[in-house]
């Protein structure tokens, strides 16, 4: 669009002049929940067939328009209907039957008056045609229903419900966009809320801008001189403080893990020095106060609120390459203000002690006296038993004292009496019970995110190679007993971190048999550094999980074909649990005719691949580890 027509089109916002529709936004509480849920459906499904359609047809691009813009605007203007996929560059027909069809499908019947349990909020607003056709579909699809139910004499009247009326000046923004091409928000809340709107209104290109706003807001270099005393941290900060929005601004989750990512990036540059008082508190010991960052309104907020936000519950930033290397990256302040946030979540302690050590690991310039002050920010006394009784003890680098650990150990596991008694006593013995090794209370447990099943539970996808299942295959029928093939999940790598311990998911193949089993191996972390003298088993839980295994039908439907519930079993670490018969398969060798669908290899190996053909999609065997929340 030229800036001529730009120009004119902002001018025209709100106003009369060419005018030939309105809007009218209300508030109804009883209806408008429905329609923002089937809005934000709709978006995604046109978003997923608009790509699938700009890739196979690629369409040449229009004509830049010659004509000066006020006589396209004349030109256009109180033309009863159009259709563009470019503002500026419509053109006024007739809605096609096919078109009404459409239209009636995809979009709800709108009322010819406000409901009686409605309120009208503000005035109408004057708008044209050509720019509500070619900037929304929403807008679009209505101006062609109401040309199909009133005719072309009527002037349109644009309903759209609102869930709050403190949106509506969201709303307007989102609509101001279509004719500006600009947004008129700079603050993290109100981008977010106008995004919303504009998603729900399927405004084109205003929720990218947003977005793209967004990610400026953080990374900006030079804070705007308002924001230059809230220091570097201000636009991370400004999001955390309005993180609500993030989950109802009809984000796309690969948009909300880009922002954490880019807010991960800042923190990991200045929270070291976000606080001034920082060097004076690493002098002062556990107990010193957390470590402070400006928020966005003027005051003080503990960095560990956002540190926690930005990297998330411990088992999620272990199992996340990006967030781990990230996490690695921080200086020892803000590890420290991470591990007394009391928001930091985890499945188990012993995860967060891992956390800990593979930092230490990674960072050995960490002098002492800081490890010390870090380890003692580990609440010790909730630990799992495997940890706390089989491998703390043994250590290499032991953090708590010989005589020390009996007395934590005892700790642990009593009653809420007996724990005040305990540390009463423990005073004569010199023990520093007010560090967080004796924390009574255990931090919060990780809540549903992305990837999550109903009441908290994660899950994690995991899969095979089939040319290692072929070498497996193969080794059974030659000289192997039993072989296991491990597999890779998609998101974590090789192993998921769960209770401070890795988990690696595999195939097991018996010499002669037809059905392999399924595996799931428990392994100890390389950087619990061990005394293993003398050698003694450690058993470990799991905790309650559920594991599967697919199989594909027509067209890549996807089928559980084995599956198997664990409320709480042990087993040994190094060792792990079996499904012997879970997946059945041919182990007698198909006609080379038969295998010759199945593209990879010479004859032999496409036979061996076609014995596990109904478990194959893309060259892999598929699965899932789905680990439930525990307790009530």
């Amino acid at each position: 669009m030229s800036a001529s027509l730009i120009a004119s089109l902002s001018r025209l916002f709100g106003q009369q002049e060419r005018s030939d529709c309105s809007l009218i936004y209300y508030y109804n509480a009883i209806t408008v929940a429905k329609d923002l849920k089937e809005a934000s459906a709709q978006e995604q499904q046109q978003c997923t067939k608009a790509k699938a359609q700009n890739d196979a047809e690629q369409p040449a691009a229009e004509p830049e328009c010659e004509t000066a813009a006020d006589k396209e605007l004349e030109e256009t203007a109180g033309a009863p209907t159009t259709r563009s996929n470019k503002r500026g560059s419509s053109k006024a027909t007739k809605p096609s039957a096919k078109r009404r069809k459409t239209v009636q499908t995809q979009t709800r019947t709108q009322p010819k008056a406000l409901p009686d349990d409605s309120t009208a909020l503000g005035d109408p607003l004057p708008a044209h045609t050509l720019v509500l056709s070619g900037g929304s579909e929403r807008f679009r699809a209505q101006l062609d229903r109401w040309v199909e139910e009133q005719g072309y004499g009527a002037k349109p009247v644009l309903r759209v419900p609102l869930d709050n009326p403190d949106d509506l000046s969201h709303a307007l923004s989102a609509v101001k966009f279509m004719y500006t091409g600009k947004l008129d928000a700079s603050d993290a809340a109100t981008l977010l809320r106008v995004r919303r709107q504009a998603a729900y209104l399927q405004v084109e290109g205003c929720t990218e801008a947003c977005d793209e706003a967004l990610l400026a807001l953080i990374t900006a270099p030079q804070p705007s001189q308002q924001q230059q005393a809230v220091g570097p941290l201000a636009g991370v900060s400004q999001l955390y403080g309005c993180r609500d929005l993030l989950s109802r601004a009809d984000m796309a989750p690969a948009t909300v893990r880009k922002l954490l990512d880019v807010c991960r990036q800042q923190l990991v540059k200045h929270a070291g020095s976000a606080d001034s008082g920082q060097q004076q508190q690493q002098q002062q010991g556990a107990g010193a106060a957390p470590a402070t960052v400006p928020s966005s309104t003027g005051g003080q907020g503990p960095i560990g609120e956002l540190l926690a936000w930005a990297f998330g519950d411990a088992p999620s930033l272990m199992n996340d390459p990006g967030a781990r290397k990230q996490m690695l990256a921080l200086p020892a302040a803000a590890v420290e203000a991470l591990l007394r946030c009391d928001s930091f979540a985890t499945d188990s302690e012993s995860t967060v002690l891992l956390m800990l050590l593979t930092w230490l690991e990674v960072n050995p310039s960490c002098n002492a006296k800081s490890r010390q002050r870090l380890l003692k920010l580990i609440r010790l006394a909730q630990l799992s038993d495997t940890y706390l009784f089989r491998l703390l003890p043994r250590l290499t680098c032991p953090i708590i004292s010989a005589e020390e650990l009996p007395f934590l150990q005892e700790y642990a596991f009593a009653p809420e009496d007996k724990r005040v008694r305990m540390l009463q006593a423990a005073g004569s013995a010199g023990y520093d019970v007010s560090s967080a090794w004796y924390r009574a209370v255990p931090r919060p447990s990780p809540t549903a995110g992305e990837g999550s099943g109903s009441g908290g539970s994660r899950s994690y996808e995991w899969s095979v190679r089939a040319a290692d299942l072929r070498v497996a295959v193969q080794l059974t029928e030659s000289q192997e007993e039993t072989e296991i093939v491990f597999g890779k999940f998609t998101s974590s790598g090789p192993c998921v971190v769960a209770n401070g311990l890795e988990w690696y998911p595999g195939v097991e193949f018996t010499k002669g048999k037809d059905v392999a089993g399924i595996f799931l191996f428990v392994k100890r972390p390389s950087m619990l550094q061990l005394n293993l003298t003398p050698e003694v088993p450690v058993l470990a839980s799991l905790g309650p999980y559920r594991m599967e295994v697919y199989k594909w039908g027509g067209g890549g439907h996807r089928e559980v074909a084995w599956d198997d519930t664990c409320t709480d079993d042990f087993c040994e670490i190094g060792c792990g649990w079996v499904a012997p018969d879970a997946l059945p398969f041919k182990r007698t060798l198909p006609s080379a005719a038969a295998a010759a669908s199945i593209s990879v290899g010479n004859v032999q190996q496409q036979q061996l691949l076609a014995c596990w053909a109904p478990y194959l999609k893309d060259g892999k065997l598929w699965g899932c580890l789905t680990l439930e929340k525990a307790g009530p």
